[in-house]
């Protein structure tokens, strides 16, 4: 069992579901409320107007993996950036999360919004916690092993020619 859809950020269910299906086994896939739909919910996300990326925060910055900044962002498994190696204990060192502001201002400004969802699952608190993108690190202390990291879309700031143009193909 897993909670909420159990083939969402799972690859052990994919590989076991798999296996079943290659031995013949009759396997059934029911899902539930997945932490994805509690953060649309959180965020008040319009999944139908400006999309949605989502991806393991660590595989974004080992992977080198580029980002659209046009659509909104869930960075899934925030502490995944803040551990070496399997096993090992969760770095609460703001340092640790250096290498994913770095690459996540290649797409986004530094003073562009991050929000730290705390999964319940961590303990602690389940408040949103928002902060400037070159600031991320002050969260490193409330960053359980569920946490999860909402970017918001850059919006073409009024006035310049971007806006301009984009009030024009209205």
């Amino acid at each position: 069992l897993a909670p909420g859809n159990p083939l969402l950020s799972n690859a052990l269910n994919r590989f076991l579901l798999l296996r079943a299906r290659e031995h013949k086994l009759r396997v059934q896939v029911l899902p539930a409320v997945s932490p994805i739909d509690s953060m649309i919910c959180l965020t008040a996300l319009d999944l139908g107007t400006f999309g949605l990326q989502v991806f393991d925060a660590r595989r974004l910055v080992t992977k080198s993996q580029a980002v659209n900044p046009a659509v909104p962002l869930l960075l899934l498994e925030l502490a995944g950036i803040a551990v070496t190696e399997a096993g090992s204990p969760l770095s609460r060192d703001p340092a640790a999360y250096e290498d994913l502001i770095g690459h996540l201002r290649r797409f986004y400004p530094p003073t562009h919004p991050v929000l730290h969802l705390p999964a319940a699952t961590d303990g602690g608190s389940v408040e949103p916690s928002a902060v400037i993108l070159d600031r991320l690190g002050e969260l490193a202390s409330q960053i359980g092993p569920r946490s999860t990291l909402f970017i918001d879309l850059v919006r073409p700031q009024r006035g310049t020619e971007a806006a301009k143009t984009a009030v024009h193909r209205e």
